[in-house]
């Protein structure tokens, strides 16, 4: 399967190729890692931790279509959220939504701080409020016609490889019409317009959109979905029992721990803790 070279817009071309320059003397080093530091932002966790839900939602749903597939509602402590409509759960099917409702339980801001994305410990508050707001983006830019795409469906990604920020995968999800049938180039390349809901506070670097005629791609960060490249993550979804598994988390000060899930809000989150 080939390997997609990200989509690098413009106003960040400069900061993408910052993420995966070397330099040689310490003034490009010092340029570069400023660069860096732009291009593969990650407030609070919240860019790594949304393009994992953009590819969680493509790997559970088998389409992006969150205005149809998620609402609002109030949940811990007031506190506005996205859950999953009926609509949502039908497009998961019979195997339901889990790492889909995994990613969306760290909105509760019990699970706040508990995560690693990348770096950054997430905060729940950030999290959900970004969320919330994508949502209504999507909505209204789809009521205004400004963000239109093609009905689509998703098979499991064919490929996941090496994002340009950090510890980032690149996952390649095939595409077609709903029940079959091709997408043209444009179409596909139309699907961008699915994922306005990351954009709530400017373009997220981590979600690295491409597309050919016959597949999308779409970055993750985090160790938040099934099938991560690269290792490493202070957390692990796993659907089965990972516990015991060796880890390192060194945000918490963890070098030679192993995986346990003693978060219930998150019941399929391992998160590295010392022996």
């Amino acid at each position: 399967m080939k390997k997609f070279a990200p989509l690098i817009i413009a106003a960040a071309a400069l900061g993408f190729a910052g993420c995966a320059m070397d330099a040689t003397d310490v003034a490009s080093n010092e340029q570069v890692d400023e660069q860096a530091a732009v291009a593969c932002s990650n407030p609070d966790g919240t860019n790594g931790m949304i393009a994992a839900l953009a590819v969680a939602i493509g790997t559970d749903m088998h389409r992006w279509n969150v205005v149809t597939d998620f609402y609002e509602f109030r949940g811990f402590q007031n506190q506005l959220m996205l859950g999953i409509t009926a609509a949502g759960k039908a497009a998961c099917g019979a195997s339901g939504c889990p790492t889909v409702a995994n990613i969306l339980a760290f909105q509760d801001s019990r699970l706040d701080q508990k995560a690693v994305i990348a770096g950054t410990k997430l905060s729940s508050w950030s999290f959900a409020s970004r969320l919330t707001a994508g949502w209504e983006k999507q909505k209204s830019c789809g009521q205004g016609g400004w963000c239109p795409f093609q009905a689509h469906q998703l098979a499991a990604a064919s490929s996941i490889t090496a994002g340009n920020c950090n510890t980032s995968s690149l996952f390649a999800f095939p595409v077609t019409k709903p029940g079959g049938g091709a997408l043209t180039a444009a179409q596909s390349a139309q699907l961008n317009n699915a994922l306005v809901f990351t954009t709530a506070n400017g373009t997220d670097p981590f979600v690295q959109f491409t597309s050919t005629a016959t597949s999308v791609s779409v970055g993750d960060v985090g160790g938040m979905v099934p099938g991560q490249a690269e290792p490493g993550p202070c957390q692990q979804y796993s659907a089965t029992n990972i516990s015991g598994t060796a880890c390192s988390c060194a945000v918490n000060g963890v070098t030679a721990g192993t995986l346990k899930n003693d978060q219930p809000l998150a019941p399929n989150t391992y998160f590295c803790r010392k022996p």
